[in-house]
């Protein structure tokens, strides 16, 4: 009877640690998934400003200095995580 019950907690103890290991790597993947959402959007926007056509040189100083406060806001966001 106890080798049974070994057994069983042999089997118990090897699901647990392979639900541990599954919730990880669930966890590694959203993450690497969101990076990589983040960049891709951070390219398609100096894409839209690069390939832009501007009818002036003040609505080019205009849009970049727009673009450039977002990036500015961004940017101190992501320092102020990185801080915490």
């Amino acid at each position: 009877m106890l080798v049974g019950d070994d057994n069983v907690l042999e089997q118990l103890a090897e699901q647990d640690e392979e639900e541990v290991r599954i919730e990880r790597e669930r966890r590694e993947a959203a993450k690497a998934e969101a990076a990589t959402r983040r960049r891709l959007e951070e390219l398609e926007e100096v894409d839209e400003i690069n390939n832009a056509k501007f009818d002036s040189v003040n609505q080019e100083v205009e849009a970049k200095s727009k673009k450039l406060k977002k990036l500015w806001t961004k940017y101190q966001s992501a320092k102020s995580e990185i801080e915490v």
